[in-house]
């Protein structure tokens, strides 16, 4: 550990002005959090880094961010510790694969525009360092766990990885513009050594366990981490000479329906399943969230009946999420529900994807109603019953114009021509720049299959 050399790798991002959908808002914390890293990484009292070993990426768009990645695992040698560190938006596809947000990313072209979790991975796979350390601090930041809904893409010998939430949460964003966001600003209390560590160092699970701690008693999303295959001897910092003591939590907040249940068994045995997960111990990881869904005292419950649905394959605590009516969670459960039984269940299946779509959540809904639209075309069900759900299918593209030519292809496709016909027209004279002259040109099919006429007399007279 003497002769490690320690360098740093720092990418922020908070202005994201080439997504169409208008989901990725422009972040107030993630401004200074880089800077924060770098000034606290490269203190000459607590510091491990040198300052000409920390580069800081910020605001840039993905091929920068990619070349500095490449540059960073690539130029490495056996002797060092790498620190891999993001702070912006993070956003799953709808298989749950995670994509880090760059300047440029747009959301509807998220695997061309977005920087995935496997690129990273393979990334660190050939770089000949002796440790790797990935600290995220962004939305759905959890899809790097490789718990049992996403790939262990990130998990690996002499790996360690700590992110600011599970894969189905949201990391909340700084309040004031002027202040880094909170994962954030809790690790570098960690850094400067406003910990709990032994030893004249801040090892890797002292980080851990502060941020936790600190996330916890704020009622903020829950930080993952991954120890498989980890080194023993993996520090970030050292302790100041004279160390201080922790900061006290915050006062608690007042108790309301949607709070975060504060109670210590409850959270003592979520913890404990949630270190079990992160071990690998399966069984005794579902048989903990079990015991606290089962005691269903308000969100640790409920993210804990979460973890073991997923896990399980459990339709009952699928079941128990949805009930909770917790806005990021429930969704995802139902989403997630449906896609479970579509192969054994097509009824159940139907039935929660449609409460998925009712929750009007903007990732999952609109998938959800997409499959409860699939369902009713391929049965044939009137269109006026589909056309309940477009609402829903209109937040993929934020355009009913959009809701419109999908169901109007799949009418196509599912041979209900005069129908197809009607949706397609709408979206055709909808004047979306980029819907309506793709709409007319499925429109131009639609009658060339009917026969009646030419296309081209028929289509202008619909127009």
């Amino acid at each position: 550990m003497a002769d490690r050399v320690h360098k740093a790798l720092l990418v922020a991002n908070w202005e994201f002005p080439e997504d169409e959908a208008g989901v990725l808002t422009e972040l107030k914390g993630a401004r200074h959090d880089g800077e924060l890293l770098r000034a606290v990484l490269s203190d000459p009292g607590t510091g491990l880094h040198a300052a000409g070993d920390i580069r800081l990426v910020a605001n840039v768009g993905k091929q920068a961010v990619l070349t500095a990645l490449e540059q960073f695992f690539a130029r490495s040698t056996k002797n060092e510790q790498l620190l891999l560190y993001y702070s912006g938006h993070g956003f799953t596809d709808l298989f749950g694969r995670l994509y880090l947000c760059a300047r440029d990313t747009n959301t509807t072209s998220l695997r061309a525009t977005g920087i995935s979790a496997r690129d990273i991975s393979e990334l660190m796979d050939d770089s000949p360092a002796v440790a790797k350390i990935v600290l995220l601090d962004c939305c759905y930041s959890g899809g790097f766990k490789g718990g049992p809904d996403t790939p262990g893409e990130l998990g690996g010998k002499g790996r360690f990885v700590l992110t600011s939430s599970l894969s189905g949460q949201r990391t909340p964003d700084a309040k004031d513009g002027g202040a880094p966001s909170p994962f954030t600003g809790y690790l570098a209390e960690a850094l400067r050594g406003e910990c709990r560590a032994s030893g004249g160092y801040v090892s890797a699970d002292d980080l851990y366990e502060h941020v936790n701690m600190r996330m916890a008693a704020a009622g903020l999303s829950t930080p993952q981490r991954i120890l498989k295959g980890t080194i023993a001897d993996l520090v970030l910092a050292r302790v100041p000479s004279v160390p201080s003591e922790p900061p006290p939590p915050p006062p608690p907040l007042p108790p309301s329906p949607k709070a975060v249940i504060r109670e210590e068994d409850v959270l003592a045995g979520y913890l404990r399943a949630h270190d079990a997960e992160g071990r690998g111990e399966t069984e005794a990881a579902i048989a903990g969230y079990r015991q606290v869904a089962a005691a269903r005292r308000g969100d640790w419950s409920t993210l804990a009946a979460l973890r073991a649905a997923r896990m399980a394959k459990d339709t009952s605590l699928f079941e128990q999420v949805i009930a909770a009516e917790h806005p990021e969670w429930s969704p995802l459960a139902a989403y997630e529900l449906g896609k479970m039984l579509q192969a054994t269940d097509p009824a159940g299946a139907d039935a929660a994807s449609v409460r998925a779509a009712e929750f009007g959540h903007p990732l999952y809904s609109p998938g959800a109603a997409q499959h409860a639209i699939l369902g009713r075309v391929q049965r044939k069900r009137p269109v006026e019953e589909i056309r309940q759900l477009l609402q829903h299918a209109a937040g993929i593209r934020k355009s009913e114009a959009a809701a419109h030519a999908t169901l109007g292809v799949m009418l196509m496709d599912s041979g209900q021509l005069d129908e197809a016909r009607v949706a397609l027209r709408r979206a055709a004279g909808s004047g979306d720049e980029q819907v309506a002259p793709y709409a007319a040109q499925r429109l131009a099919e639609l009658y060339r299959m009917k026969g009646c006429l030419t296309a081209a007399d028929e289509l202008g007279r619909d127009l």
